[in-house]
C-alpha cells in the first residue's frame, strides 16, 4: 500500500508522507492453522482521502491534501486492493518493500520504554532499537 500510494510506513503499522505526516494506518490480524502456516488475515485500513481538517490531529494529512484535490475514492480503492492482493507475504522480499519505504530505521525513536536508534526490521517484524527488538508499541520519532 506504501508503494500505491508512495508513501513511507512508520513502524509498525502508520503510512506517512516523506514529512512524517500521517495520511494512514494499518491493522492486521492473522489466524494460524496447526502447523504454523497463515490461514488468513484479515486487514482494517483507514485511509484519509478527502478530509482536510482534522481536530487535535495537527500531524494528520490527506491524500487531497497532499495532491492539491480531491481524490476517486473508488479508483483509489482499486489500486490498493490490488497492491493488497499483489503483496508477497511470509517471504524476506516483503521485508526489503517495508524496509525500502521506512520512515522508522535510520532514525532515533521511543518505543515501549526503550530509546535509540531504529537499526532493522527483523523477519518477525520485530523493530531493532539499540540492539533490542520491540515487538509492539507506539513509535516517536525523536530528534
Amino acid at each position: 500500500m506504501a508503494e500505491a500510494l508512495d508513501v513511507c510506513v512508520k513502524w509498525p503499522n502508520d503510512l506517512v508522507t516523506s514529512q512524517h505526516r500521517k495520511l494512514a494506518g494499518i491493522l492486521a490480524e492473522l489466524e494460524l492453522d496447526a502447523s504454523g502456516r497463515v490461514r488468513h488475515i484479515v486487514l482494517g485500513v483507514g485511509v484519509n482521502v478527502n478530509q482536510t481538517v482534522f481536530p487535535g490531529l495537527p500531524d494528520a494529512t490527506s491524500l487531497a491534501t497532499e495532491r492539491g484535490a480531491p481524490q476517486d475514492r473508488s479508483a483509489l480503492l482499486v489500486a490498493l486492493v490490488r497492491a493488497i492482493e499483489g503483496a508477497p507475504v511470509g517471504e524476506p522480499a516483503g521485508l526489503d518493500l517495508w524496509r525500502a519505504r521506512s520512515a522508522t530505521l535510520g532514525r532515533t525513536v521511543a518505543v515501549d520504554g526503550v530509546e535509540g536508534v531504529a537499526e532493522d526490521i527483523r523477519d518477525d517484524g520485530a523493530l531493532i532499537v539499540g540492539g533490542r527488538a520491540v515487538l509492539t508499541g507506539d513509535v516517536s520519532l525523536l530528534g
